[in-house]
């Protein structure tokens, strides 16, 4: 029997063989990010009241939408 290791990214969850490239993974997410504008619906269209669309601007300037 062998025994072997993996590292798990604790921000996407992904495993991988090696330490450092799971360490590249961790380190390239970009975890802080805030809304700067949301879109939202007419009641008769989308009736749950949440936005169907968002966009988030992240620490570096760069922003990026998000949809249903």
């Amino acid at each position: 029997m062998k025994e072997t290791t993996c590292w798990k990214c604790d921000i996407c969850g992904t495993e991988y063989k090696d330490k450092k490239k799971c360490e590249q993974c961790e380190a390239g997410h970009k975890k802080k990010g805030k809304i700067v504008k949301m879109r939202h619906l007419p009641y008769t269209s989308y009736p749950s009241g949440y936005p169907d669309k968002i966009t988030v601007k992240f620490e570096n300037g760069v922003e990026k939408v998000y949809s249903m």
